[in-house]
């Protein structure tokens, strides 16, 4: 490549190329899958540096063994997914009636492939079936999709056509648009009559990617009607995955109707299975429920919520006492976390007792350490502040690995100032063992700022955009005062002392000096400049006292 950069216009280099791609043309019949799909993008880069007299004849020779290989049944579907993408920049100069056609015929194998193919696969060929699709007209392409989605039985098959045909949609007229999804949605529900649970999750997903293209009131009516059906049909299947299912598919279809109805709709759903959460023992069956009330509390009000939230993790919390298989605790561990943001603060105490207890036990750790994250805002201050110190005591140990030490920001947020300075401490003297403190830097910053995760992203995004606009002098004050550094949470008499450590050196002293420089506006190139500006202004801190042992020190009130 680098030799047809320098030499791109020399005749010879020209000829040489061109012979290459010819023998790359004539050894592609004998190709199969991957290697042909490399052959084939190797030509693609190739074509601009042949001989114009036969670029036509090379592109169309090899475009008609792209296509013999997308309709070969054999073709592996990762091999399709190249092949496609690769046909696409090949066809790219053609003129618009060819490249319709080649892409037409090229969408129809692939079509074909997703109907045999696994839920794996086919999720695999859907991005280049709609790469396909774009470069054929609105209405062809909606045609191709709606006769796929007609001709198959396989609800998996519906679901990601109707993505496709969505996203076909969204380019077309609404007419258009809405004349191609109706009989779709027609289908979805004759056969949503006779489907499993599975399928009928399918084929609500399906409605409500269409909805948002037809008609609103018929939209609405419709989704509102099979909520009510499937929110009626929960107590009829006895089996939790089709219960998370079906919820899964209340909660969907409840975003395309007005927020009264689908709260009501969602609220009487949560109580089913609230009532099926109080007679189950088994711990997979009650993780699957706790997947499906938790799709459905999203669209209840938040009182609702809480309190459908909390009965259901009393429940929890009684099978987990009596539960002794550590599989069947991981999954409950699993289900107390998904329903732990929507918890009330009194019933969030007891779930972060049980989340502590097998972050310590060591066996469900990762489980267990995600919910504490969650539940921590939930908390009163008092046991807020507990389960971040235990939190911390993981993060900040010997045994630790190095991405444990970064910490997130909602940990460190319920610290006092004194128990946060016990822990820097300890994360000074932690770091000072690794010779890569430059990794964690923005972690040891963080660790002293009073802010908050959604404070510094809304920082983030104010300051971008303000740099996208025209510069003016409003922006100008704006980008000031956005670069205005965070508060330290420490006192300056702790930041004093943290100095005094033999390990804050280097990067660990830099950090704490620019907080020393933000709080007092002064530039200190090292400690020593401070201690003379201390002196002069007659700051009352303790530079005399040692250090002591300060990573000792009890991180417990």
């Amino acid at each position: 490549m680098i030799l047809l950069k320098k030499k791109s216009d020399s005749p010879e280099l020209r000829a040489i190329i061109t012979r290459f791609c010819a023998s790359l043309v004539s050894q592609a019949a004998r190709l199969q899958d991957g290697t042909l799909a490399y052959a084939i993008g190797a030509v693609d880069t190739l074509l601009p540096h042949l001989n114009p007299a036969e670029v036509s004849e090379i592109r169309e020779k090899i475009t008609s063994r792209a296509l013999q290989a997308l309709g070969d049944n054999s073709c592996m579907p990762f091999a399709m997914g190249m092949i496609s993408t690769d046909l696409v920049s090949i066809v790219s100069s053609m003129s618009p009636e060819e490249k319709a056609r080649i892409c037409s015929e090229a969408a129809g194998s692939i079509l074909k492939k997703i109907r045999v193919a696994s839920r794996k696969d086919q999720e695999r060929l859907g991005r280049p079936l709609l790469t396909l699709l774009a470069l054929i007209p609105s209405k062809d392409a909606m045609a191709i999709v709606t006769d796929g989605i007609q001709s198959t039985n396989n609800s998996s098959v519906v679901h990601l056509l109707s993505e496709t045909l969505s996203n076909l949609a969204r380019r077309a007229e609404s007419g258009e648009a809405s004349q191609a999804c109706s009989p779709i949605v027609e289908l979805c529900k004759q056969r949503m009559k006779r489907s499993t649970d599975r399928a009928i999750r399918d084929m609500c997903l399906a409605i409500t990617a269409l909805a948002p293209h037809m008609d609103q009131g018929q939209a609405v009516r419709l989704c509102r009607a099979y909520a009510n059906g499937l929110t009626n049909a929960l107590a009829k299947y006895p089996q939790p995955l089709a219960r998370r299912r079906l919820a899964e598919a209340v909660s969907q279809l409840a975003t395309r109707i007005p927020t009264v109805d689908a709260e009501q709709i969602c609220s009487r759903g949560s109580m089913t299975l609230l009532r099926a959460i109080q007679s189950i023992h088994d711990a997979k069956s009650l993780h699957l429920h706790l997947q499906g009330l938790s799709n459905l509390v999203l669209r209840v009000k938040p009182r609702d919520a809480q309190r459908i939230c909390s009965q259901a993790s009393t429940r929890l919390l009684q099978v987990l006492k009596i539960e002794k298989k550590s599989n069947s605790i991981k999954e409950l561990i699993d289900a107390l976390r998904v329903i732990a943001p929507h918890l009330e603060a009194l019933n969030a105490v007891p779930v972060a007792a049980a989340f502590t207890k097998a972050l310590k036990s060591g066996r469900n750790s990762s489980s267990a350490r995600s919910g504490l994250f969650v539940i921590t805002e939930r908390l009163p201050k008092k046991e807020a502040e507990e389960v971040a110190l235990t939190l911390m005591d993981e993060f900040i140990k010997p045994s630790a690995s190095i991405g444990y030490l970064r910490i997130p920001l909602e940990v460190v947020r319920p610290l006092s100032p004194d128990n946060l300075f016990r822990k820097v401490v300890l994360f000074i003297e932690g770091m000072s063992q690794t010779k890569r403190f430059d990794r964690f830097i923005a972690t040891f910053t963080l660790l002293l700022t009073d802010a908050r995760h959604s404070q510094i992203t809304s920082r983030a995004r104010s300051m971008a955009s303000l740099l996208a606009k025209p510069q003016s002098a409003s922006n100008f004050l704006m980008i000031k005062r956005y670069l205005k550094p965070l508060s330290c949470r420490l006192t300056t008499q702790q930041l004093v002392d943290l100095l005094k450590m033999p390990t804050c050196i280097r990067d660990p002293k830099r950090i704490i000096l620019s907080q020393l420089e933000n709080r007092f506006g002064e530039k200190f190139h090292n400690h020593w400049d401070f201690v003379r500006y201390a002196k002069e202004k007659n700051l009352d801190l303790n530079f005399n006292s040692p250090p002591g042992k300060l990573a000792t020190l009890e991180t417990r009130p």
